[in-house]
């Protein structure tokens, strides 16, 4: 294919052996913060500060290099200093590149990259260039070679890096570096994890219990080397109704079976589903939620729960391109508005999903468009993940709390809980509620009759929660705060809320789970 340039309507054709110069190729301030969310996170919703600055530098850190590898002779960034400089050591008159982005590798393992030294000076003495792979403040691996290059030459070559075998997560370094008489001119360091692919949870299921549809066969050879017991099958068709967990490998599904609601059928039956990444996502009425496939594809996305057991041992530095092609995610879903929540983000305005799950009665169904089947034998993070998805799928057991509900019946709190599919019962008073014994969830109307009623009766509350039941005040106001204030025993204050910032901790609370930056910010640059 022949290369091109530009974003209007008419692309222009770049001819490789001619100069090539790239006018203002780069406007960051061209865009909102928001749109730099797909490479900096959910912060850049914030504005212009910390993330959307990472965001920006990514990107031109992406360009310049790119840029540089293959030869353009010149290129402009409409850039500012407080914008980001995180690009500025790739441009370095004499440096060392590497052409892979992905840096977290598999303990024991033999990562192959790609460097190519530059020149891009009038002098000709030789350079010096020295990689170095740096785990826990110890050299794990290192190597110095020599170039005798003209001005304005390069070279490439290959590196073979050993990765040594690892306990627990390590974190490191890999070093880039040149020298040019014995002066150092040069140095990069990237971010290094190691992880231990074969650390993960196992899955626990009885012979027969795992029914597995793979046609390409990376899934069942994971099952094998891990000696877990399972049942193939050639279609859904032959899936029995006794199945308790079912794995589809990649790109399994036909168009048909794609929204077929027998999947749904399944799971509300008990059944826990894992749908790896297919060309044909699950969708319509083969899922309980409005998620929307789409044909995007990616190679960074972000985690929105590092908590979760389907993320264990993982970071978020783990989604930052995946070895071979880069790419992390295809055809991944529209965020649904119901019945699925979204475990990692992706793509523009990280409005999409690349893994959610959606509870079903007793099962589950989770669906999983990061390219884990695809690279199962190449890339750490994508046997972890597995790993991991099989295991919770395999222990999964729904959370089931009767709920009463002692609010207003009229009101826009109760038709939206109503609404939103939850099963309770109508109580008379929360007090009767929290003393039945049969309610692990009690939503009220934190009007003051009800807020003192509970704060009179202070046993009867301490053995609601000591038993792990939960209270919800739905809609305190100033009248109602003296009696919340004694029934928690803190002194709250309460002020008008008003067009403000609002940040959400990095590692977030059970209950904000699918709520991102992105749902709570009222203003931004």
């Amino acid at each position: 294919e022949k290369p091109i340039a530009g974003w209007g309507r008419v692309p222009w054709q770049l001819i490789p052996d001619r100069p090539i110069f790239m006018g203002e190729s780069f406007y960051a301030r061209g865009e909102p913060p928001g749109a730099y969310s797909q490479l900096g996170g959910e912060g850049c919703f914030q504005g212009w500060g910390e993330y959307t600055r990472v965001g920006v530098g990514r990107l031109a850190k992406m360009l310049a290099e790119g840029y540089r590898w293959h030869g353009v002779a010149a290129y402009h960034f409409w850039l500012s200093a407080n914008e980001t400089d995180l690009h500025y050591n790739s441009w370095k008159p004499v440096c060392v590149l590497c052409r892979q982005w992905n840096w977290t590798f598999g303990g024991g393992s033999k990562v192959s990259r790609t460097l190519k030294v530059f020149n891009n000076t009038h002098l000709a003495d030789p350079i010096e260039a020295i990689w170095a792979l740096v785990l826990d403040e110890k050299v794990a691996a290192r190597e110095t070679k020599t170039f005798a290059l003209p001005p304005g030459g390069t070279q490439e070559w290959q590196i073979t890096v050993p990765v040594p075998q690892v306990k627990k997560r390590t974190a490191g370094e890999f070093i880039l570096v040149c020298k040019r008489g014995g002066k150092e001119v040069f140095r990069e360091r990237k971010p290094v994890a190691v992880i231990d692919e074969e650390a993960g949870p196992r899955a626990k299921v009885a012979a027969g219990e795992l029914v597995v549809l793979d046609p390409a066969g990376t899934a069942t050879a994971r099952l094998k080397a891990q000696n877990i017991p399972f049942k193939q099958v050639a279609g859904l068709d032959e899936i029995p109704a006794t199945a308790k967990v079912v794995l589809v490998g990649r790109d399994a599904l036909s168009l048909r079976e794609a929204t077929d609601p027998r999947w749904v059928a399944m799971a509300a039956a008990g059944a826990r589903i894992l749908v790896l990444e297919q060309a044909n996502p699950l969708q319509h009425l083969a899922l309980p939620a409005d998620l929307t496939p789409t044909d995007f594809v990616g190679r960074i996305a972000f985690a929105e729960n590092l908590q979760h057991p389907a993320l264990d041992g993982l970071d978020q530095q783990d989604f930052f391109t995946w070895s071979g092609d880069e790419v992390v995610y295809r055809n991944v879903y529209r965020k649904a508005t119901r019945g699925a929540v979204s475990l990692v983000q992706c793509d523009q305005n990280l409005a999409y999903t690349a893994l959610a799950e959606c509870p079903v009665n007793e099962g589950l169904i989770v669906v999983c468009q990061l390219v884990v089947g695809e690279k199962l034998a190449t890339d750490p993070v994508a046997s972890r993940l597995f790993d991991n998805l099989l295991a919770y799928c395999a222990a999964y057991k729904p959370v089931r709390r009767p709920t009463a509900v002692a609010m207003d019946e009229n009101s826009p709190a109760f038709r939206l809980l109503a609404d939103s599919g939850l099963q309770f019962d109508r109580a008379a008073d929360p007090l009767t509620a929290v003393t039945s014994g049969n309610y692990g969830i009690v939503i009220l109307d934190a009007t003051p009759p009800n807020l003192a009623r509970l704060a009179a009766n202070p046993a009867a509350v301490k053995t609601f929660t000591d038993g792990g039941g939960w209270l919800f005040a739905f809609g305190l106001t100033p009248d109602s705060l003296p009696q919340f204030n004694r029934l928690v025993g803190v002194e709250h204050l309460l002020r008008p809320f008003e067009l403000e910032r609002v940040t959400l901790p990095p590692i977030r609370d059970p209950l904000l789970s699918g709520i991102t930056v992105r749902d709570v910010t009222m203003e931004s640059a």
